[in-house]
């Protein structure tokens, strides 16, 4: 008797996260049957009345081969193995002011489509001074958002406010672009400087 067992592994990716394991073993049994024998035959004839008798003897040595083929399949399926989560993205450093990273791109347009739905500059400025309590920003957008205002006052008013809420405040010197008055930069430069 003969035995075969062949184990086929099969790893299905289901999605990034999860992993399932097929197993499909097959075992194959063969039987071969070898018999030697001889056979014989004895043939006895006669006629009766004619007197005549034939008797014939037989023997034929012979070998007789069977063979019997069996096949079993087992399939198993494991159960699904969660892959192991990614790790967790690094976690910003806080600037000085607590701040980790400007507004989203949306959030900041929102705010301004307000800013300028809004006829009067005090109602202007006080939808910004909102936004800016709440939400952190960078140099280039408190540039965007004074950018909003028509008086010069109201820029440098916005410029101050903003100032401890920039993520960047190395970069605070693109500020300046949004004044039409050097002297609003000097008032500015002196508001930093005493912090």
């Amino acid at each position: 008797m003969k035995k075969e067992l062949a184990l086929v592994s099969i790893l299905t990716v289901f999605s990034l996260h999860a992993i399932c394991q097929i197993d499909v073993y097959e075992e194959r049994t063969t039987t071969t049957t070898t018999t030697n024998d001889n056979i014989n035959t004895n043939i006895n004839m006669g006629i009766p009345g004619g007197g005549i008798n034939v008797n014939m003897n037989l023997n034929m040595p012979g070998t007789i081969q069977s063979s019997t083929t069996t096949t079993t399949t087992t399939t198993t399926t494991g159960g699904y193995q969660q892959a192991p989560p990614p790790p967790p993205p690094p976690q910003p450093r806080p600037s000085g002011n607590g701040c980790y990273g400007p507004c989203g791109a949306s959030e900041f347009q929102s705010v301004k489509g307000s800013i300028s739905s809004k006829p009067f500059e005090d109602n202007k400025v006080q939808i910004a001074k909102q936004f800016l309590g709440a939400n952190c920003v960078s140099a280039a957008q408190v540039r965007d958002l004074m950018g909003m205002f028509t008086y010069e006052e109201s820029k440098l008013d916005i410029a101050k406010f903003a100032y401890g809420r920039c993520v960047d405040p190395n970069n605070y010197y693109k500020v300046n672009d949004g004044f039409t008055f050097s002297s609003s930069i000097d008032d500015l430069n002196e508001f930093i400087g005493s912090r």
